[in-house]
């Protein structure tokens, strides 16, 4: 199954299990007051409903990356919609459960409020993908209390912050090495092994925030991507080494 049909299918499952928390939602307020036991089952049994669905939903925000959703225009937009539409419904829904665990005297330790970093994957796309519709949103869930975590903090990226310190340091390390060579023109054995190493490694920093994509094979010996390819070119087939 490609990307774009597992988006297709998780999208298809959250409907159902939107749909499935709605029709708890309807067998609870069919209930009748005077069955306080069976109301309270009822109640009980939309929230853990509606939970699952907010959680999926929020769960496949954090994978949509992955699954290469967000590649796709279309794809991205479209769920970010669906976001939109959960987290619209969520102060209601709240505000149900508050009324209602109230109303039905449960202790202080049934608790139906998220957590503070609650939604905020949802959050964040809904402001990336339509701005326009942020602030509205933004001001209902603080006037409703809701957590607001997603809307007020900006996904931090990890992992091109690793790429960027690498760049940085493999620059700083070519630059190094530009000048040694101007001071040190005939190394020995030992020297050239470790200016080679050192400059294989800056050379890896700097491929690492290169575009496209370089791959090294070996035969029997090695295969390499990235960053690591060019590892591999400058340390095994250093160019310099052919000079004579």
């Amino acid at each position: 199954m490609n990307a774009e049909q597992e988006v297709v299918k998780i999208r298809g499952e959250l409907m159902e299990l939107y749909n499935t928390a709605q029709m708890a939602l309807k067998d609870y307020t069919l209930t009748p007051p005077a069955e306080p036991t069976a109301k309270l089952a009822a109640l009980v049994n939309y929230q853990s409903k509606a939970t699952n669905c907010f959680n999926s939903a929020e769960n496949f925000v954090g994978n949509s990356e992955l699954l290469g959703a967000r590649k796709s225009p279309h794809w991205a937009q479209g769920y970010a919609e669906d976001c939109y539409a959960l987290l619209e419904a969520m102060p209601e829904h709240f505000e149900l459960l508050r009324e209602e665990f109230k109303n039905l005297e449960l202790p202080p330790t049934a608790s139906c409020e998220p957590g503070s970093t609650a939604f905020a994957n949802m959050q964040r796309i809904v402001g990336l993908y339509l701005p326009d519709k942020k602030d509205q949103l933004y001001t209902i869930f603080k006037d409703n209390k809701l957590p607001v975590y997603g809307f007020e903090n900006e996904a931090k990226d990890f992992m091109n912050s690793d790429k960027l310190w690498a760049f940085i340091f493999g620059v700083i390390f070519v630059s190094i090495m530009l000048l040694i060579a101007l001071f040190v023109s005939n190394p020995t054995a030992f020297q050239y092994k470790v200016f080679q190493t050192v400059l294989a490694l800056a050379g890896a920093g700097v491929g690492a925030r290169l575009p496209g994509f370089i791959e090294v094979k070996a035969k029997g010996f090695l295969r390499a991507g990235g960053a690591l390819a060019v590892f591999a070119l400058v340390y095994f087939w250093n160019p310099a080494a052919l000079v004579v």
